[in-house]
């Protein structure tokens, strides 16, 4: 669950990711939780929200962040159907730089999806939720395990062979698919039917009229097989990115197509719900989260 809470005697919101120690136990996920905690204290860009503490209680783990306040990726396309395709170049430019960064830093995030694109209230991207993310990622670095949202699922993790951090923009291709044409491509109501169709249908073959050429074309070579996946120099250089100023994206100076007045303005707390019974673990299993203590320099000192 995640919530928003604000210091005594501060006007500033946090948002608060609690997470119940008896399911990380119980369902064995110990191990990812670590991941999530060592890659938000790696992480130091403006295409994240920044990541101000770690805190235990005897039930819960919590994560304290900037709270991003203009929605998500998947709320603005419910609210405008699709995005017009300068829109969805300059969202796709940031979540690019944003990836590169995660790459660049050996971090393979594996649920990239419009869910976890956040919107700052002046409308600038920021990627959120490494709960998969995977840390001592290089570029020809294999991991196995089945993880992430089926329609966003490149073929070869649905096969269960070892994957590269490629997976990633396997996905940047599909988002970049949905906000043009409005849905995921891949979806076919049944869950079995949708997988085979992602490992068996080429998307190149995929008739989408409402995706202009040089977007389709793109996606074509990344929601692809992983030996013709584009890189990262590629996709940068590709037409579709045409006189795209690299740099000043990474240093936001373009103007966002969006502002305070489109996009949504979470400012109140969510209220938390009773849910099920929290266990408390044993004192042994308490230990596993001592590591779990962070401050943020200067933050709430």
């Amino acid at each position: 669950m995640v919530y928003l809470a604000s210091v005594k005697g501060r006007a500033k919101y946090y948002a608060i990711k609690e997470v119940r120690k008896d399911l990380i136990v119980s369902k064995n996920k110990l191990q990812y939780v670590k991941n999530e905690f060592q890659v938000l204290k790696q992480i130091d860009s403006v295409f994240f929200p920044k990541f101000y503490a770690a805190f235990t209680n005897e039930k819960y783990l919590m994560f304290v962040m900037e709270n991003v306040e203009g929605g998500t990726m998947r709320q603005l396309l419910t609210r405008q159907g699709r995005l017009d395709i300068y829109e969805a170049k300059f969202y796709a430019a940031e979540l690019f730089v944003g990836i590169c960064y995660l790459h660049d830093n050996n971090i393979a995030h594996r649920d990239l999806k419009c869910e976890n694109l956040l919107l700052t209230a002046d409308g600038h991207l920021k990627i959120c939720d490494f709960g998969l993310a995977k840390p001592n990622m290089a570029e020809n670095t294999l991991c196995t395990g089945y993880c992430g949202t089926l329609l966003m699922l490149a073929p070869e993790v649905l096969q269960g062979l070892a994957y590269t951090r490629s997976t990633d923009w396997y996905a940047f291709g599909l988002i970049l698919t949905e906000m043009l044409i409005g849905r995921s491509p891949m979806f076919l109501g049944d869950r079995k039917c949708t997988k085979q169709f992602i490992i068996e249908k080429p998307f190149d073959k995929l008739l989408l009229p409402e995706m202009p050429f040089f977007a389709k074309n793109l996606a074509n070579k990344l929601v692809t097989d992983r030996r013709k996946r584009l890189k990262p120099e590629q996709i940068a250089n590709d037409q579709f990115f045409a006189g795209t100023d690299w740099n000043d994206v990474r240093l936001q100076l373009i103007p966002p197509p969006f502002g305070r007045n489109e996009l949504i303005q979470e400012t109140s707390a969510l209220i938390r719900g009773q849910g099920n019974e929290v266990d408390i673990i044993s004192e042994s299993k308490q230990n596993l989260f001592e590591e779990f203590d962070y401050n943020a320099p200067g933050e709430f000192q």
